[in-house]
């Protein structure tokens, strides 16, 4: 099976983001509904393995549409950062190799 995220709604204040492997959990929204009286509430987004997908929305007139989208902008961002990452790890990496090389040859 390959790779990719997908979501899982259910109802308006409730979504499970699944992904990139089948079945893993990368994020969970809720809408915290708090103390009406102290007006605590909010959207509430956990990840176990996204930092970024940890926060929290005082808002809580935002759709989960919108907190869904956000989600997925935050997810793209750290994504690409990594990417970044492992660029820089692969290059040093190589650097590395070729310098050993050239202490072997020279």
């Amino acid at each position: 099976m390959r790779r990719r995220f997908h979501w899982e709604n259910h109802g308006t204040d409730h979504a499970v983001l699944y992904g990139p492997e089948p079945y893993e959990i990368a994020a969970v929204v809720t809408l915290d509904y708090g103390d009406p009286d102290l007006q605590e509430g909010c959207w509430r987004v956990m990840s176990g393995e996204y930092r970024s997908l940890n926060f929290e929305e005082k808002n809580m007139s935002v759709s989960v549409e919108d907190i869904k989208r956000r989600v997925l902008i935050f997810l793209g961002n750290e994504l690409r950062q990594k990417i970044a990452d492992l660029n820089t790890d692969m290059s040093n990496v190589m650097d590395m190799l070729l310098d050993e090389n050239r202490k072997e040859q020279g």
